[in-house]
This record gives structure tokens, sequence and C-alpha cells, in this order.
């Protein structure tokens, strides 16, 4: 009959206990401050925050459903982006509508401005009229926080 020896199971149960307690109290961070944590992470930055590593997390714009952008494939063929540029106050997106046709064309051109990697900061449309035959000159104005690398969207025409 073999006997059992309920010491050492019990001290070796106890030393990998400890062994995992010690490993995972290492892996908790210090808890600096409840909900203040929260609004330093995603305030924007003020002064020198962007150059002392705070994160900015931008307050993103309401986006109407996808579908709900009207896009002519045959006037967004007529539609350019000619400027995308940084303004005092945001951004700015400017271009031609060119009217092939024989009567006047209304243009309704909606714009997105996105980060250079895609996420959509701000939008804004405009509308405008063009003789036939003619050209007509468009432009899209948005106050927002612009980050280096701005990029203007067409992303519709009607």
């Amino acid at each position: 009959m073999r006997e059992t020896k309920p010491k050492a199971r019990t001290g070796a149960a106890a030393g990998i206990a400890l062994l995992a307690l010690t490993a995972l109290s290492g892996c908790r961070q210090p808890h600096t401050g409840g909900s203040q944590d929260v609004q330093a992470a995603t305030a924007a930055p003020t002064g020198d925050a962007a150059s002392s590593g705070e994160i900015a997390v931008l307050e993103q714009p309401t986006l109407p459903p996808p579908s709900s952008v009207a896009n002519d494939q045959e006037k967004r063929k007529q539609v350019a982006i000619g400027t995308c540029e940084a303004t005092k106050d945001g951004w700015r997106a400017a271009g031609t509508a060119v009217n092939p046709g024989g009567r006047d064309a209304d243009y309704r051109i909606v714009v997105y401005f996105t980060s250079a990697k895609a996420t959509v900061l701000a939008l804004g449309d405009t509308a405008v009229n063009v003789k036939a035959g003619q050209s007509g000159e468009w432009e899209v104005r948005q106050a927002f926080h612009a980050p280096q690398g701005t990029l203007c969207v067409l992303r519709g025409v009607s």
C-alpha cells in the first residue's frame, strides 16, 4: 500500500499559488485617479500637449448613412477637386464642375475631410449651378481641428 504525503502536496500547491499571485501583481498598472485618467487620455491637446506625448482623440462627426449620400456616376465624372488645403480655422476643398450638356445643371457636392489614415474628421457640402457647355467653381470649407496630412475626399455628386 502506498502512503500519501499531504504536507508535500499542500506545500507545492501553496508555492504555485504564491508564484501565480506574484506574476499577476507585476501585470497590474497603478491606479492614478479614477475618471481623470480617461479625460487626460481623450482630451484634445492644449498648448504643447501634442509634443508632450498626450493622446488626443478627435471628436468624430455624425455621418449620414452611406446610402443617403447621393452619387450620380455621370455627374461625378464632371466634378474634380483641385485644391485641398488648410485654412486658419480648419480645411478647404475646392474644384471645378464641368457641364458638357446642352442645359444648365445643378451639382450638389459632398466632401469628407479625413486623416491621413482615412478617419473622417469633418464633412461638408455645397451646390453649384453650371451653365450649359461651361464650367463652374465650387468650394467646401469646414472649421475643425485639422491635423497635418488631412485629405479631401469627393464623397458624392448629385
